[in-house]
């Protein structure tokens, strides 16, 4: 059963741009562009991120490369 919101762990867009190693720029431009993890907004400039959606769209984004004689 997924965690409530009030629960779970959230994450500043610096802190997930730091833990993804982006820039805060680009963690904005992602959530402008609908392209980043699923966030919360608790405020009119108050945005967090929950971990467990970060970890989802990692694994969104995870490409399976198959062996080869390449």
């Amino acid at each position: 059963m997924p965690k409530s919101v009030s629960t779970c762990e959230l994450l500043t867009t610096a802190e997930l741009a730091d833990r993804l190693k982006i820039s805060v720029a680009t963690a904005r431009r992602w959530r402008h562009n609908g392209k980043g993890p699923n966030y919360v907004r608790l405020g009119h400039n108050d945005v967090r991120y929950r971990l467990e959606d970060v970890d989802a769209f990692l694994k969104s984004q995870t490409i399976t490369t198959f062996g080869g004689d390449a």
